[in-house]
């Protein structure tokens, strides 16, 4: 357990670690659970890109977190939180829960076969690789260019590799 430290005479504060996102995230919520719970609490919470403070990196400490309010931080990789409380209260803090979305990446698809674009004859089987950063379910469409310019599907909803057709 992290010692509270004073500032002032009328205030204590912890400080917690630094939390690593690995990738700059949109900070949301925090959730403080406290015994007892109406106890007379602070969190404030503060961003940053890199994991140690350095006030040209990191934001200033938000206003006071309150129960279901979203937080207002910039988007960073890094966070941290400051809980306050006055000196007498008989509270304990046993859980700080801090949530955060990360922004959706795009796939990445390599074709394998056809070699090359151009025209094809007879059977074409088209080869592919699709890889999600964020392990989301990469599916695949197909669409042929006709002699007009106008695409047409070909198939959609496509897991897997190779896809044929003729």
């Amino acid at each position: 357990a992290k010692a509270w430290q004073q500032a002032k005479a009328d205030t204590l504060w912890y400080l917690s670690p630094v939390t690593d996102a690995k990738q700059p995230v949109h900070w949301l919520r925090a959730i403080a659970t406290l015994i007892p719970p109406a106890a007379n609490v602070t969190v404030k919470l503060r961003s940053g890109a890199s994991p140690y403070y350095e006030a040209k990196t990191w934001s200033g400490w938000c206003q006071p977190v309150r129960p279901n309010n979203l937080l207002h931080l910039p988007q960073a990789r890094y966070a941290q939180a400051r809980i306050e409380m006055q000196p007498g209260i008989n509270a304990r803090l046993t859980r700080l829960t801090v949530t955060y979305m990360a922004p959706n990446r795009p796939p990445q698809l390599k074709v394998a076969a056809p070699a090359c674009p151009g025209a094809v004859k007879g059977q074409v089987e088209i080869k592919w690789e699709a890889k999600d950063p964020d392990k989301d379910t990469v599916a695949v469409a197909i669409y042929l260019a006709g002699p007009d310019g106008k695409w047409k599907q070909l198939a959609a909803h496509l897991k897997k590799s190779p896809f044929k057709w003729d």
